[in-house]
């Protein structure tokens, strides 16, 4: 979950940054599909940080009762 907390938001700064560059060089047919994208991105990173405290509860009690991942 840390990992995935730390991409989402990897990707969303370069769809920022993206769509900064379509603004400044007049590429307004680009905007919608950057908008698109920045969307899920953000959509994604606002689900793993609502979920990263479950999660992680989760993983404890797991391995408190001696679970592997492979089980």
């Amino acid at each position: 979950m840390f990992a995935n907390f730390a991409f989402e938001h990897h990707e969303i700064a370069p769809c920022k940054s993206a769509l900064a560059l379509a603004d400044i060089t007049g590429h307004s047919a680009a905007m919608p599909a950057l908008k698109q994208s920045l969307s899920g991105e953000e959509s994604m990173a606002a689900w793993v940080n609502d979920h990263l405290a479950e999660t992680t509860k989760l993983f404890v009690r797991r391995c408190e009762d001696g679970e592997t991942s492979g089980q």
